[in-house]
């Protein structure tokens, strides 16, 4: 039950380069807003479920597979792959 952030996060750098290169059907700026929107999804429902019912509810690794996703496919694949 652990994802290794070594992996999630040495591969956002690949996704960034590989919008730059045109091998994605994303630009730059989408790739990071991707990985930024959905590593802010996942992290706003935490620190609400952890307001509310003060335990965490979602782990780390959750946050940093959201984020290259979105790296990979923009914030619309991010929200796709959320639901």
């Amino acid at each position: 039950m652990l994802i290794s952030r070594y992996m999630t996060w040495g591969m956002m750098p690949i996704a960034f380069a590989l919008s730059v290169f045109k091998l994605l059907p994303i630009n730059l700026l989408q790739s990071v807003l991707g990985a930024i929107a959905g590593f802010g999804m996942l992290w706003i429902t935490g620190t609400i479920f952890h307001a509310v019912r003060k335990t965490n509810g979602i782990g780390e690794g959750d946050l940093d597979l959201l984020a290259t996703i979105g790296a990979y496919t923009g914030i619309l694949g991010a929200w796709t792959s959320l639901f």
